[in-house]
């Protein structure tokens, strides 16, 4: 006998742009799935931090909303700041 396994259909997918439902930054979804520790769907989640700093982390798909994608766009579309400390580096030739 032939056993299908169907998988759960997830709310979210990479790309997509969200917040947590307690508040905060919108976060870029850069992976969705089943991890191997917990049971559900897990994201991996990436945003720019105050200093510029690229910040990931990895949150169950209950813990995090849908962004408007009006409110997206904008939010996307601010200038980043360039912290002070960044330089650039010259290769030597």
């Amino acid at each position: 006998m032939k056993m299908m396994f169907l998988a759960k259909r997830t709310m979210y997918r990479g790309g997509d742009v969200l917040t947590l439902k307690s508040g905060g930054r919108p976060i870029t979804a850069t992976w969705v799935g089943p991890v191997v520790f917990a049971p559900g769907t897990w994201l991996i989640c990436q945003w720019f931090d105050n200093d510029g700093e690229l910040r990931q982390v990895m949150f169950p798909e209950t813990m995090l909303e849908r962004v408007p994608k009006a409110d997206a766009a904008r939010s996307l579309s601010r200038p980043r700041r360039t912290p002070a400390r960044c330089a650039t580096v010259r290769r030597p030739q």
